[in-house]
């Protein structure tokens, strides 16, 4: 089989991921492969999925014509569960895994999915091998399934202007987080290691996002008059990364998180929790803390800023890790060949189950 039909279904579409199914579904075209897109249409409008060339948009409304795909690749939980509902099961069916049942935020009803996704799919895909792991733990076969590191987009202003712009102080030291407000991303630990290190004058802190967890998070700040600062959405974090001195991450939880690529790629010190699939992707290139210790956190971010040749070490091994991510076109290219891969089997074990009918029917003799 030269070109597939091949269906991706979304029904969720947060930032990185919608933006990754798009440049997927972009390359399987480029390759000759007939493409389809099930999501919601603020999706396809917040991603304009409809500019993408060659690719057929629909809605969660239209899954009926899954039954036509050669495969169905299906990104979360809720999505594989509606795909197979769609299929009946008779379409080769991709899971991929991008949050951990043990995340967070991630409750009962996440936990319920997620087995019921494990069964469903021929083949689930985890975006950290602790996802890997707990869909292996459920029955599934399962194998490691990253999103390919994208090029780290381009600041619009330099260092100096947006420094300039923050009034910040030529010795004041600049660290930025950026997230949804949530409790998974556990901006709390910002606010706990701004307290740690409010006898120091230096320091600022910038968490860019929305989310809400934001009334919560600045009354701790502004009574005791924290130098945090909440700007909601507005800024670039191209602009923040060009002007930043450290990056942190704080969530108790995460797979691949695009802000730590971006650190690396660019080369800005990391500073970010042990958790989920963060010690995989950063290996040595980052300072890795616990996101239940404030004081230890602190300590080891100021031991940070406090040593330029640490940072520049950082940045080093960050850059040298980062070389070593699979790009978005061998994402594209791994993906390819799992759908065949699925393809092949599915071929394969209908042909074995028609000869053993065959065989059987054969030894049975004539029904009388």
């Amino acid at each position: 089989m030269n070109s597939m039909r091949i269906a991706l279904v979304l029904t969720s579409g947060p930032g990185a991921l919608g933006r990754h199914v798009g440049r997927m579904a972009k390359r399987f075209v480029a390759e000759g492969h007939e493409v389809e897109l099930y999501c919601l249409p603020a999706t396809a409008r917040g991603h304009q999925y409809r500019d993408l060339t060659g690719v057929r948009v629909r809605t969660l409304m239209e899954m009926g014509h899954l039954r036509h795909a050669d495969v169905v690749h299906a990104h979360g939980y809720q999505a594989t569960l509606q795909a197979v509902a769609a299929t009946l099961g008779r379409v080769p069916l991709v899971s991929s895994w991008h949050q951990s049942a043990s995340a967070p935020e991630a409750g009962p009803a996440v936990r319920l999915a997620q087995t019921g996704a494990a069964k469903a799919a021929d083949l689930v895909l985890g975006a950290s091998q602790d996802v890997v792991a707990e869909a292996r733990a459920l029955g599934a076969e399962a194998e490691f399934g990253p999103i390919g590191a994208p090029p780290p987009p381009r600041p619009g202003r330099t260092r100096e202007e947006v420094r300039a712009d923050m009034a910040l102080a030529e010795n004041e030291k600049l660290i930025v987080s950026v997230g949804r407000l949530t409790r998974g991303k556990n901006f709390d630990l910002v606010v706990d290691m701004a307290t740690e290190l409010a006898d120091r004058r230096d320091l600022r802190f910038v968490i860019l996002g929305g989310g809400p967890e934001r009334t919560r998070l600045l009354r701790r700040i502004v009574e005791p008059a924290l130098p945090v600062a909440l700007p909601g959405t507005r800024g670039k974090v191209a602009d923040l990364l060009a002007a930043a001195d450290v990056v942190l991450i704080t969530s108790r939880w995460e797979a691949r998180p695009i802000l730590a690529q971006m650190a690396l790629q660019v080369g800005v010190p990391l500073v970010a929790t042990r958790v989920g699939g963060i010690p995989e992707l950063v290996g040595d290139g980052a300072v890795l803390i616990d996101p239940d210790a404030p004081a230890s956190a602190a300590f080891a971010l100021a031991g940070l800023l406090d040593d330029p040749a640490r940072g520049a070490e950082l940045v080093a091994a960050g850059r040298a890790r980062a070389a070593t991510w699979p790009t978005e076109d061998d994402v594209a290219a791994q993906l390819l060949g799992v759908y065949r891969r699925v393809i092949d089997e599915q071929t394969s074990g209908d042909e074995e189950h028609t000869e053993t009918r065959g065989r059987d029917a054969t030894e049975s003799g004539p029904r009388r």
